[in-house]
């Protein structure tokens, strides 16, 4: 529960916490306060769970999710997103994919409701595996994760009702749906200090090589090197990803849609050369499900 209070005068918060209160907020407060205590209550138990990890793997999951809210702040408020906990984030998680101790990250995700956040480290996850496979050194490695974790931050500006919506979108709430990419570059443009990679890959995932895609039906060699990976990224994770309308898609499914149905859309060489890493991840998920 949270209490909504107009002052703390006569020391109402620390009453109210004796009393049982799990919260105490003070108007006038951000929206994104408001959400950030609810989902804290609502996801204590599986962050709780993170003591139980490395270091290393609490600070990916703990300095992403500052990430998210710094952004919600940012699109809030005109707030900057949090370049501190950008950095420490996505250093962390290089560091944890360098040895090969990134699975339990994923693992920590498993549970909590914030989708945009789940989806982000996910992704931020798979694209630090792919740029490691092609031999980036550390500092692009870094720059590749701090991609994913901001990729799709647009999304947070789309009404719950169409983000979560379980069955097949309007072509209103699709056209709705489609403008979290360019909610997307505006927030991460309005941030200084944002490198400009991380801006285009935002604006490029959804592009697709037959000019199918959106926001601008970008095709063939317009869409660079990097931004066809996050979408490879970006589609596997989204897939295999538990939503409230859906569950986990096995990844062998995923990846026979993304090299059979997405043809067309995805550059095929890349899905070859990274499909066998995606596919042992998607697994080792699958597992831990099934030992749970």
């Amino acid at each position: 529960m949270i209490l909504v209070l107009a002052n703390d005068r006569g020391g109402i918060v620390e009453a109210a916490r004796k009393m049982g209160s799990c919260d105490c907020i003070i108007r006038p407060f951000r929206r994104s306060d408001l959400i950030r205590r609810i989902s804290s209550i609502t996801n204590k138990g599986v962050e709780q769970k993170w003591g139980e990890l490395s270091l290393i793997q609490q600070k990916v999951l703990s300095k992403s999710l500052d990430v998210i809210h710094s952004v919600s702040d940012a699109l809030e408020d005109g707030s900057p997103i949090s370049d501190v906990a950008l950095a420490e984030a996505s250093t962390s998680l290089v560091y944890a994919v360098s040895n090969n101790d990134f699975k339990p990250v994923l693992r920590g995700l498993r549970n909590h409701d914030n989708y945009t956040y789940v989806h982000s480290v996910r992704v931020a996850t798979l694209l630090t595996l792919l740029g490691k496979t092609i031999g980036l050194k550390q500092s692009d490695l870094t720059l590749m994760a701090s991609c994913g974790l901001l990729h799709d931050v647009g999304k947070m500006t789309i009404a719950h009702d169409v983000l979560n919506k379980a069955g097949k979108l309007t072509p209103t709430e699709w056209l709705t749906m489609q403008g979290h990419v360019e909610a997307s570059v505006r927030c991460l443009s309005a941030t200084g200090g944002i490198h400009r990679v991380i801006i285009s890959i935002a604006e490029q995932h959804h592009e697709k090589l037959d000019g199918s895609g959106y926001p601008k039906g970008l095709s063939g060699s317009a869409i660079n090197e990097l931004s066809r990976m996050s979408a490879i990224a970006d589609v596997f994770s989204a897939l295999t990803d538990v939503r409230v309308y859906k569950p986990a898609m096995k990844a062998e499914k995923a990846l026979a849609i993304m090299s059979e149905d997405m043809a067309r859309h995805i550059d095929q060489y890349l899905l070859a050369s990274f499909g066998s890493l995606m596919l042992d991840i998607g697994r080792d998920e699958e597992s831990a499900d099934t030992d749970d």
